[in-house]
């Protein structure tokens, strides 16, 4: 709307759940004990400092216009393939594009286009 209505250049960033190490490694073991409990945010994550990363780059990239940006670290939180996670709690949703593995179900492209962006931080690997 801002753009819209008044020509400012705008970066959405759509951020996952997001946290420090700790609020991260604890919302993983949750989700291995309940998938559900990350179900709404599709299972994604963000670590803080790859958020911060992400807010400078879309405050000073040079862009035009309207430009919405999701972001999210490029496995899930879970143990669990993500197809399998999907056909399990959002019954019914179309799966458009295979999604191997725990892979995350959101488009990060643009992230990376636009801004150069790519997560660096990773959950420990888990057992499952």
């Amino acid at each position: 709307m801002v753009h819209r209505r008044h020509g400012m250049d705008v970066v959405a960033l759509r951020f996952p759940f997001t946290g420090d190490t700790p609020r991260l490694e604890k919302a993983a073991a949750d989700v291995r004990t309940d998938p559900v409990a990350a179900a709404r945010n599709s299972w994604a994550y963000l670590h803080v400092e790859d958020a911060a990363e992400a807010a400078w780059l879309a405050a000073s990239a040079p862009l035009r216009g309207f430009h919405r940006v999701f972001l999210a670290a490029p496995e899930t939180l879970a143990d669990r393939p993500t197809e399998e996670l999907i056909a399990e709690y959002h019954p019914g949703v179309p799966v458009r594009t295979a999604i191997p593995g725990r892979r995350v179900p959101i488009d990060t492209t643009a992230a990376e286009r636009l801004l150069g962006f790519r997560s660096s931080y990773r959950l420990p690997e888990q057992d499952g």
